[in-house]
């Protein structure tokens, strides 16, 4: 689980749910209750919380994500009221409605892991300040088994913890491998845009010559041809200093099929 409001409320309802897991489940049936049953005794806890006298409402919304079973994997938002809703990408917290779009544009069922880590980190990159590498962000995966996890061997119907931390050094080599291929298209998009000639019935101007004259150009927008528009919007955004260049790069996506 996730969080993003109060830490000492997050830490509450953490070692609420551990106990209701263990004590209200696992001692019961000997394994661990699905994920959409945890998440609704965490959302009750919250919910009391909104309508008891002498306590305040919890300051905090949880994303739990899980596997079990039943449905497989899982993923649950919970707000502080205690509502509940199922997601298959989601974000929260600052800037949690642009990283919403941009994931809901980017997400499929045909995603890979690396593929999922990557847009992750590409949204992560939008909404943090400063330095972005391995020692100031954390990405966890609930995946497949990992039974070297376990702590020990012998009994074939445990499974290790489907819950991993990436290390440090895996998410730098991960960002690592994520900004070669985004130079890479970069220098592609580049080389391809030195061909783009913005054609207009009386003129004819290289792309590089039409950023110096954007705003000329965009009040003429309306009378381009499709295709044309297309270009100036590309062009456009090329040439638009940012600092955010790989936001940048996957709204050129939008535009042309690569």
């Amino acid at each position: 689980a996730v969080y993003s409001g109060m830490a000492p409320d997050y830490r509450v309802l953490i070692d609420k749910s551990r106990k209701v897991a263990h004590t209200n489940y696992k001692r019961i049936y000997n394994e661990y209750p699905p994920t959409k049953l945890l998440v609704s005794e965490i959302a009750e806890i919250m919910q009391e919380a909104t309508q008891s006298g002498g306590v305040r409402p919890f300051g905090v919304s949880l994303l739990v994500a899980g596997h079990d079973e039943h449905k497989g994997f899982s993923l649950y938002q919970v707000d502080p009221s205690g509502s509940y809703f199922p997601w298959k990408a989601t974000a929260i917290g600052k800037g949690s409605t642009a990283a919403k779009t941009f994931l809901e544009k980017r997400w499929n069922d045909e995603l890979e892991l690396e593929d999922a880590i990557h847009i992750a980190l590409l949204t992560l990159k939008e909404s943090i300040e400063g330095e972005f590498n391995g020692d100031t962000i954390e990405i966890a995966v609930v995946g497949d088994s990992n039974d070297d996890m376990l702590g020990y061997t012998g009994v074939p119907k445990d499974k290790g913890p489907r819950f991993r931390k990436l290390t440090a050094q895996e998410i730098n080599d991960r960002l690592e491998a994520l900004w070669i291929w985004i130079n890479k298209w970069i220098y592609i998009l580049m080389y391809l845009s030195n061909l783009i000639i913005i054609v207009n019935k009386t003129e004819e101007m290289p792309l590089w010559s039409w950023y110096q004259h954007r705003e000329r150009h965009i009040s003429k927008m309306g009378s381009f041809p499709i295709k044309e528009r297309t270009n100036i919007m590309l062009c456009g955004m090329f040439f638009t200093r940012s600092t955010k260049v790989t936001m940048h790069i996957m709204y050129l996506f939008n535009y042309v099929n690569i």
